[in-house]
């Protein structure tokens, strides 16, 4: 019994313990249950715990607050509702493979919200056993991946916008690339981005989407309130809601442009802390399509959005400038290339094909700088190596000829261009063809030579006016008398008569010297009519063919529509002859004169060239002989007086030449070439005129009753025209000079019916004279004397109101005639 008592003790003993042990067991047990279910509910993924037929069983706080349902409506749903339906059949068969044996990796999936909202997850499901190893149900972590989701979404938009960055499309492309990849990670329905100014303060919208507005005017940023002018200003986002929108533009803290939206988000593009731009998106119908929480997502996205297009405004910028560069390089006037050290060439310009003549651009560069024998030959290489060796600036002209054969003369600037390292690499080479600057410095020489000739004969010409008129005066006296001897002594046999004879020979000889050289002065003009210049070249060239040997063939081309010209009949015959002579003495051994005329009209152009022509209609008459020809230094002194060739002669032919063309306005030159003959130019200016018949009066000695008064400071002319004039049966009164002349004419002005006057005279000269005598007596009547010509210095008076002209010295029938139409003129 005692035994059995103390077994009973030990088994209570025993089960007492083992009791502790279930209980604390159980308690421990109860507490991992606990600690399961804290685990399982405060889990950061959403775990549920299905049926073998997909039902929910159990699911805890996160999978509640991920999707949305409260656990009734989870415990409560059909098999697999949160699943997307496009998802749902591929998770049945996942299941099925698990229930299967197959073990499983993590796979993703895009679960449902209640919302409706779809939503990525990543999916983890393993069999949980029972205490009998038996699959009892399935459980499923869920993992929320949208940040991951949109953590590489956004890595592929940066990648892509970087990718864009980089590739050869444009800023505007650009553009449209970024907006397309936006998509992925944004709503961009409605999207624009906008690019700031400093310098300007301006706010441009290059890229600029949305469904109500077409485009954003340019804004001033410090003059507005927009929302992309605040981003700009503060360098922050800017989201704002429908609601918001309307309070601060009410309170005018808010600048509307456009449509109002129902979410406004912006954020700024930066470079290094400035801001260069934002970039905004909005929405009119959804104001939950953009939260603040979208606003780290777009700077992230805006940071690399601003680098592609401040590295995309670069490049266009680096375009920009290197097509203007190119292009500037292209239409400059002048040649540039590029040349290594080893005389290739590696960039031409079109200007340098064409100075160096080449026909393409591949073959101006097959050519070498260093080894090309035209360059070569002119020193361009040498220059070039010099340029190469010491780094120094080369300037230098050269006549070069190119290896295709053009002729020119090149200005060229060679400078080294340098590396870094300070190495010359090569040559940068500037040509200019200068040949045209050259032709205009041989035109200008030609025309300052032209000028100085010009005035060289001006200033020949007026000495010779000045002597010509000493002569005439002397030759007054001369010839006067020596006509009344010859009127007293007719009988040219006699000793008297014989003499009187000689020296009236003489002085008409003489008279005609200084008549030649009156033309050369230009004051020999003494008759002008309009005329057909072709008559009085046929004229003349009938009368001088006479003269001609032979062996000269003249041809005659002459316009049959020549205009009229104002001249001197006897002095263009007077030009043509001694051209004629000088063509006939130059074809010692015979030849062709041709002789033509043209009707030609010197335009600007022409006048540019040869300033001493006026623009306007001229005759052009060419005097061409196939004779011996002229050099230079013969042509550049043939007009001017007393230079001949002949050993004989005056030489005052070309001379007066000379001298009566330009008087008539004309102007003559002359191209010749030793053994290529000679050619004569004429131009003289067309008349308005209409040609007129002349008419010739027989002159005869006109007998008068009339006072005359003589004014002149020289004896001899004062002496001839006393006695001439009384022979004539005129009174004469005698004065020495204009002060004398004025006195006698106060004094017996009422019985002097006409004054003789001359026009150089000491104390007071003949114009002074006469407008003291038209002061004192309105209506006196002058005939001027003079030994220079009616159309030098005596046009002025005459213009004045002297009634006549009488040419130093005169002949008694010209004294004769003068006289008697001023005194019968009543």
């Amino acid at each position: 019994m005692k035994d059995n008592i103390e077994e009973l003790r030990k088994k209570i003993i025993q089960y007492k313990k083992l009791e502790k042990e279930w209980k604390e067991t159980e308690k421990a047990l109860d507490l991992s249950r606990k600690e399961y279910e804290t685990l399982f509910e405060e889990a950061s993924d959403a775990i549920f715990y299905l049926n073998f037929d997909g039902t929910i069983r159990n699911v805890n706080k996160k999978a509640c607050s991920l999707f949305g349902y409260s656990k009734e409506e989870f415990l409560d749903m059909k098999k697999l509702e949160v699943v997307s339906s496009e998802y749902r059949d591929d998770s049945y068969e996942r299941l099925q493979k698990l229930i299967d044996g197959e073990k499983l990796d993590p796979y993703k999936k895009v679960f449902k919200r209640k919302s409706g909202e779809g939503i990525p997850v990543e999916i983890s499901i393993s069999v949980i056993l029972d205490e009998n190893g038996r699959p009892s149900y399935i459980q499923s972590i869920v993992r929320d991946i949208s940040f991951r989701v949109k953590a590489e979404k956004q890595q592929v938009v940066i990648s892509n916008i970087s990718k864009a960055a980089i590739s050869p499309i444009s800023l505007d492309e650009l553009y449209e690339e970024i907006h397309e990849s936006l998509t992925e990670v944004i709503d961009t329905t409605n999207l624009f981005i906008a690019m700031y100014d400093r310098s300007t303060d301006l706010i441009t919208f290059p890229y600029f989407i949305d469904e109500h507005d077409s485009e954003v005017p340019v804004l001033k940023a410090s003059d507005t309130d927009t929302g992309t002018s605040k981003i700009i200003k503060s360098g922050k986002p800017y989201f704002n809601t429908e609601k918001t929108i309307k309070e601060q533009v009410k309170t005018g803290d808010l600048d509307l442009i456009g449509t109002m939206a129902k979410v406004w988000l912006g954020v700024p593009l930066k470079i290094k802390n400035e801001v260069i731009g934002v970039i905004a998106v909005q929405s009119y119908t959804d104001y939950k399509m953009f939260t603040e929480h979208d606003i780290p997502l777009l700077e992230v996205v805006a940071d690399n959005i601003a680098t592609a297009i401040s590295r995309k405004k670069a490049e266009e910028q680096i375009r920009e400038s290197e097509k203007k560069f190119r292009t500037l390089v292209e239409n400059a006037p002048m040649g540039i290339a590029y040349a290594d050290i080893e005389g290739n060439l590696i960039d031409i310009n079109s200007k340098m094909v064409e100075i160096l003549g080449s026909p393409s651009v591949d073959d101006a560069k097959s050519k070498n700088m260093l080894t090309t024998p035209t360059l070569k030959e002119v020193g361009f290489s040498n220059d070039f190596r010099r340029c190469i060796e010491s780094g120094d600036i080369v300037l230098s002209e050269k006549d070069y000829r190119s290896s295709w054969g053009k002729e020119a003369s090149l200005r060229y600037h060679l400078q080294s261009i340098r590396d870094t390292d300070d190495s010359i690499t090569g040559i940068l080479m500037i040509i200019e063809d200068i040949t045209h600057i050259k032709k205009r410095e041989i035109e200008k020489k030609e025309l300052e030579e032209q000028l100085l000739q010009s005035q060289k004969l001006e200033s020949i010409g007026r000495l010779a006016g000045g002597i010509a008129h000493d002569f005439n005066n002397i030759l007054t006296g001369i010839m006067g008398f020596a006509e009344m001897l010859k009127i007293k002594y007719p009988d040219s046999d006699s000793t008297e008569g014989h003499a009187a004879k000689i020296i009236f020979s003489g002085t008409e000889r003489a008279a005609e010297l200084t008549k030649q050289l009156l033309g050369f002065a230009r004051g020999g003009k003494y008759n002008p009519v309009v005329m057909n210049i072709n008559e009085t070249l046929t004229e003349t060239i009938q009368v001088s063919e006479k003269i001609f040997d032979k062996t000269i063939k003249v041809n005659l081309e002459l316009s049959e529509d020549a205009k009229l010209i104002e001249a001197d009949h006897s002095q263009m015959t007077q030009v043509f002859t001694n051209l004629f002579i000088n063509a006939k003495d130059a074809m010692p051994n015979g030849g062709t004169l041709h002789l033509k005329t043209e009707n030609t009209y010197i335009d600007p152009e022409f006048k540019s060239r040869y300033p001493e022509f006026e623009v306007g209609e001229y005759v052009k008459i060419m005097i061409t002989d196939s004779g011996i020809g002229m050099s230079k230094d013969v042509r550049d002194y043939i007009f001017e007086p007393f230079f001949t060739t002949k050993g004989e002669g005056t030489g005052l032919g070309l001379a007066t030449v000379y001298g009566i063309v330009k008087n008539h306005s004309g102007h003559i030159n002359v191209y010749s070439e030793p053994g290529y003959g000679t050619t004569f130019n004429i131009y003289f200016p067309v008349s308005e005129k209409n040609l007129e018949i002349e008419e010739i009066k027989e002159e005869s000695l006109a007998i008068g009753d009339a006072t005359i008064l003589v004014i002149d400071d020289e004896n001899h002319v004062r002496s001839i025209a006393d006695y001439l004039l009384k022979s004539l049966g005129y009174t004469v009164l005698l004065a020495e000079d204009g002060k004398k002349g004025l006195k006698v004419f106060r004094e017996k002005m009422d019985d002097i019916d006409l004054v003789l006057l001359d026009m150089v005279m000491p104390n007071m000269a003949g114009k002074e004279t006469f407008l003291e005598m038209k002061r004192i007596k309105p209506d006196v009547k002058v005939l001027l004397a003079s030994g220079y010509s009616k159309e030098g210095k005596a046009n002025d008076i005459l213009e004045k109101g002297v009634l006549g002209f009488i040419q130093k010295p005169f002949k008694i029938k010209e004294l004769s005639s003068a006289v008697n139409q001023i005194i019968s003129d009543q």
